[in-house]
């Protein structure tokens, strides 16, 4: 298995476990939420009401960054290329990823570079597309911007 799929793998299990956790303690966090507990590894999630559709993994200290996207719905058996691209106006940052099923979620992910591009699209907001089709916008609160330049600056190397 490769590294950024062992990444993107651990990503979707700390989610998981963290929704798991939060809802025996009925505080489920919405929107972004960064996971430091097994730093120097953080993991920025993206909170929907019932589960995370989106995270950004990395290393503090360094560029490399795992980005994975789990939709509700389940995809096709085996692994599959997915060209990955989340843009917002002029900027644009694609990755070539794969999809596949892990635990019972679709879940496609990919390695890219904490660009400064990456970073202004997690921390500005973003529109998420899959080999061409929009399939989600991402938003930043004020309540969450913290978690997403926590991380951005901590994966910049």
């Amino acid at each position: 298995m490769s590294l950024w799929s062992r990444a993107a793998l651990l990503s979707v299990a700390l989610s998981a476990g963290a929704l798991a956790a939060s809802a025996q303690t009925k505080v489920i966090p919405k929107g972004w939420f960064l996971h430091e507990e097994l730093a120097p590894t953080l993991d920025l999630a993206f909170y929907e009401p019932t589960y995370v559709s989106f995270s950004v993994s990395c290393t503090k200290g360094y560029t490399d960054t795992i980005v994975a996207f789990m939709p509700e719905t389940k995809g096709p058996d085996g692994k599959t290329q997915v060209k990955l691209a989340l843009s917002r106006g002029a900027t644009s940052v694609a990755i070539d990823a794969t999809g596949q099923m892990y635990r019972g979620r679709y879940v496609i992910d990919g390695q890219t570079t904490m660009t400064p591009s990456l970073a202004d699209l997690l921390q500005g907001g973003f529109t998420l597309t899959a080999d061409g089709k929009e399939v989600k916008r991402y938003a930043t609160t004020d309540q969450d911007g913290a978690h997403v330049r926590k991380l951005t600056e901590a994966c910049r190397g």
